[in-house]
This record gives structure tokens, sequence and C-alpha cells, in this order.
């Protein structure tokens, strides 16, 4: 995973103007190094997480391209909008889920995050169907 997220430093320090980037410093343990986030992106300030058993409000869909981003800066830069409940990934997949507990945050969230880069990672940030939705579709036939 480290060697992942090195390499996809160096690619996007090589493939985008350096004098255009943001180096945002996120959170971890007082011993260790603190990883970097290179983007180009303004985000808010570190906002409080909304405990586990609060009710969903909306789900997002997430898609990285071309691998996905460790799971401690996912959440690090999630909460930044507020109210987020969870941030997990799809094993074997380029794809995760955010849950929040406001609509509000996570509208803001797709809005600054659709189509950024972080890390030399683009993100593609959208709602997700609703699980009642999926229920609801056509049984696959055998």
């Amino acid at each position: 995973m480290a060697t992942q997220m090195v390499a996809a430093q160096l690619a996007s320090m090589v493939w985008n103007n350096p004098s255009q980037q943001q180096f945002l410093q996120f959170g971890g343990s007082s011993g260790s190094q603190l990883p970097q986030i290179q983007t180009d992106v303004v985000l808010p300030s570190c906002k409080k997480k909304a405990p586990p058993d609060t009710p969903v409000k909306e789900r997002l869909f997430i898609v990285f391209n071309p691998h996905p981003l460790p799971l401690d800066v996912l959440e690090d830069i999630f909460c930044r909008f507020g109210n987020l409940i969870e941030v997990y990934l799809v094993s074997g997949k380029n794809v995760g889920y955010a849950k929040y507990a406001d609509r509000i945050s996570a509208n803001d969230a797709i809005t600054t995050l659709h189509g950024k880069i972080l890390n030399g990672v683009r993100l593609k940030v959208m709602l997700a169907d609703s699980p009642r939705e999926e229920s609801n579709k056509r049984q696959r036939t055998y």
C-alpha cells in the first residue's frame, strides 16, 4: 500500500504542474510520519465524525482510477464535510462508499471532490443507489 502511495505521488508530480498544487498534512499518531496529500482541491478543515449508530441519510459511491486511496486518507478527506459516519472500500475493486448523517454534507463532498485528483488518483464521487432500490431490481435468471 505504501509503495502505491509513493508511486501515485511521483506520477502526480510528473503529470501535474507543481506550482498549482496544495500540500496538506493529514492526521496520524504523533510518532509516525504523516502522509502527504497532493491535490489542487481546497478542502475545508477537519470536522468531527458522526457516531457509528447514527441513521444514514445519504450514501456516496466512490470510484478510484487507477487504484483506491488508503482508508485513513479517505476518512480524513471525507470527514472534512461533516457528519461522516463511515468510509469503506469494496475488497478487490476500485470502488468504495461513504455514509453521511446529513444530505448537505454529502452534496458538499460530491461538489468538491467529483472529478478531482488526489495523490495521482482520480475520484468519481456520486450518490449511491439506495439499498431499497437495489432490492426492487429484477432478479437474474441463470
